[in-house]
Parts: structure tokens; C-alpha cells; sequence
């Protein structure tokens, strides 16, 4: 080892001494009582050995080592005690100053809280108007659209009573001229106009009904011919009846069926065929 390693050496282990708590206090310590000798030695104009003369018959006493080591004592050890001790009776202050920061930070945390929760409320209000917008569009759309439709099937309503009210026009006029060509068919045969009449009123009536859109009553003729196949009938079709002269009683009580009624029993299938087309 040279020299200079005992130098450093040296160096770093007062530098270890000095971070001692108890070295570090007495230096301190010695430094603060000592104050006088030690700058008589630096700054005084006298020799050296008058100011190690004035030192040793002036400032050197026990007490100038004793003080700085309880001073330094006194520093290490009573100081920490006593800041415990104050640190024991402040305890409930600092409890109460903590307690105060954390009731802050909680009142703030609440009030973020309450704004978090208006914002929230500010968008779902934001959203739900705009949505009901969309809904209202949407309403708007399907009202309008809704309308041309009831527009558009008036329209075709329209048009198809038009073509009924025509058809109707077309069946009636036509059941009038096969009335007539028959009539005249009939007079030019020399058919009995008064059985002749009778017959094409009964067709007139059918065809009459067919064209104004009524179902006609078939199952009254329906009866008669069911009298006509097997003999029975009811005593109110049997008053139409006679009233329309389909069918007569003689002298007997017996019922039989005209010539007009056979001749609308003929005719019946025709019409009934038609009917079911309808």
C-alpha cells in the first residue's frame, strides 16, 4: 500500500465516522462552544505560540470537552425523545388535519361524481332527442307514405266501382234486350203473350237480381223443384208459389206444377251456374 492509498483510506473512514449521528453532533457541538479559540487560532496576528499560551491558560477546561459531549448526547438522544413526545401530543391534530384533507378530496370526488352524472344525463338527453327526431321522421314517412296508399287504393276502388257500376249497366241492359228478343221470338211463334210475359218476368226477375249485385232466392225454387222430384212442400213456399202461379191445386187439393214453373225449373241450373261465378 503507498501513500496515497493510506490517504484515501483515511479519508473515507472519517468520512464514515462523521456520518455517525453521535460524531457529527459532538463536532458540532465542540464547533459552537469553542467558537473563541478556535478563531483566536485561525485569525489572530499573534504568534503561534503566544495564541497556544493564551488558549491553554484561557479557554482549555474540562468543560470545554464535557459540554460539547452532552450538548451531543443531548442532540442524538433526548431530541428524538422529545420530538416523539410532541409528536405523541400532536397525534389528535394531525388525525383532525388528515381527516379534514380526505373530507376535501371525498367532497371533491362527490361533486365529480355529481357532474360525471349530469354529463351523463346531458348526453342521454342529447341521444334521446335524436332519436325522437328519428322516430318523428320515421312517423312522418309512414303517415305520408300511408296516405298515398289510401290515395292510390281510392283511386283503384274508384275505378273498379266505376267498372262494376258499368258491368251492371252492361248485364241490365243486356237482360232487358233478351227479355225483349224473347217476347218478340214468343209473339211472332204465337205463344200465349200472358204465359209468355210470365216466364220472361221470372227471368227478368233472376237476371234483374243477378245485375244489381243481389243473391236471389233459389232455394225457394230449389223446394218447388224438390216438390217437383218428390212431392213435398212447405204451406209458405206453396203460397209464393201459388201467387206466382208455379204451381195449382184443383178441386181435390192436389198440387202440380205449371208450365211456367217447369219452364223456371228448366231455366234454374243456368242461373244458379251464373250465381256461383260471381
Amino acid at each position: 500500500m503507498d501513500f496515497y492509498d493510506f490517504l484515501k483510506d483515511l479519508n473515507d473512514t472519517a468520512k464514515e465516522r462523521l456520518k455517525t449521528p453521535i460524531t457529527g453532533a459532538f463536532i458540532f457541538s465542540f464547533l459552537i462552544y469553542n467558537w473563541g479559540p478556535i478563531l483566536l487560532l485561525l485569525f489572530s496576528d499573534a504568534s503561534m505560540e503566544d495564541k497556544i499560551a493564551m488558549i491553554n491558560n484561557v479557554y482549555f477546561t474540562i468543560w470545554a470537552i464535557i459540554i460539547p459531549v452532552v450538548m451531543a448526547f443531548f442532540y442524538t438522544i433526548i431530541i428524538p425523545l422529545i420530538m416523539i413526545g410532541v409528536d405523541w401530543l400532536l397525534e389528535p391534530i394531525k388525525k383532525i388535519r388528515i381527516a379534514r384533507i380526505y373530507t376535501s378530496k371525498e367532497f371533491i370526488t362527490d361533486k365529480k361524481i355529481d357532474l360525471a352524472k349530469k354529463q351523463f344525463e346531458l348526453k342521454n338527453v342529447e341521444t334521446g332527442s335524436k332519436q325522437i327526431e328519428d322516430f318523428q321522421k320515421q312517423i312522418s314517412n309512414l303517415t305520408e307514405s300511408n296516405t298515398q296508399r289510401e290515395t292510390t287504393d281510392g283511386n283503384i276502388i274508384k275505378g273498379l266501382n266505376e267498372k262494376l257500376k258499368q258491368s251492371n249497366d252492361l248485364l241490365k241492359s243486356l237482360s232487358e234486350t233478351i227479355v225483349e228478343n224473347d217476347l218478340e221470338v214468343l209473339k211472332n211463334n204465337g205463344v200465349s203473350l200472358n204465359y209468355n210475359e210470365k216466364v220472361l218476368s221470372v227471368r227478368s226477375l233472376i237476371m234483374n237480381r243477378l245485375s244489381m249485385n243481389e243473391r236471389f232466392e233459389f232455394y225457394q225454387i230449389g223446394s218447388m223443384k224438390s216438390f217437383f222430384d218428390h212431392h213435398t212442400i212447405t204451406k209458405k213456399n206453396k203460397e209464393k208459389y201459388l201467387a206466382l202461379e208455379l204451381i195449382k191445386i184443383d178441386s181435390k187439393g192436389t198440387i202440380s206444377i205449371t208450365n211456367l214453373g217447369r219452364q223456371v225449373i228448366k231455366e234454374l241450373p243456368a242461373y244458379i251456374k251464373h250465381d256461383t261465378d260471381k
